[in-house]
């Protein structure tokens, strides 16, 4: 199993408790997403970044994934592709129920953490304004995601510890890597 929390939940929500098994398959369907994040890794972050981008098949629905994490610059990206629409879908559901039930739980504990979340169709952009969804000293600022045809695919960004980052309501979206939202954007 996947041992970052943040990447545990995406892995989850968007295909299942199985699909973690098997982390280091190289399944064709997925050789495009991670020959351009190997990419975008290598010119965001440096040769070394590089290791971070891994590929698993997914079991339940099927398909395989792209996923790394980027813990020290606050930046995680997570690609899904298909065998079919219909594993898209299952996958796109979960995620967006994950989600809605991860901010209903945020805004009724605490006192009601300020959390935000659009949902546009096949997509979703997720706000969190005070601190949340905790990873590692961090949280998430924004996140990002969207079905296209077979792939379901995320991506966050989240603050770092120490960072001081405040993100309010009126604030701008977060995306201190554009880059990487764009690859988002621009699935077809």
């Amino acid at each position: 199993m996947l041992k970052r929390p943040l990447l545990s939940i995406l892995v989850i929500a968007m295909v299942g408790p199985l699909a973690a098994e098997n982390q280091e398959m190289e399944p064709q369907a997925c050789a495009p997403h991670y020959e351009r994040i190997m990419w975008l890794a290598e010119e965001t972050f440096g040769p070394k970044s590089r290791q971070e981008v891994k590929q698993m098949e997914l079991t339940e629905p099927d398909g395989c994934a792209v996923y790394a994490e980027f813990e020290d610059q606050g930046l995680l990206i997570f690609v899904a592709e298909h065998h079919d629409r219909k594993g898209a879908e299952i996958s796109w559901r979960e995620l967006l129920a994950e989600y809605q039930k991860k901010m209903r739980k945020e805004q009724s504990t605490d006192g009601g953490k300020q959390v935000s979340l659009k949902v546009d169709n096949k997509e979703f952009l997720m706000r969190a304004f005070s601190p949340g969804l905790v990873d590692k000293g961090g949280y998430i600022g924004n996140m990002k995601c969207r079905w296209v045809n077979l792939t379901v695919a995320c991506a966050a960004s989240f603050t770092v510890q120490g960072s001081r980052m405040e993100i309010r309501a009126d604030s701008a979206e977060y995306w201190p890597f554009p880059k990487w939202l764009q690859y988002i954007d621009q699935l077809k």
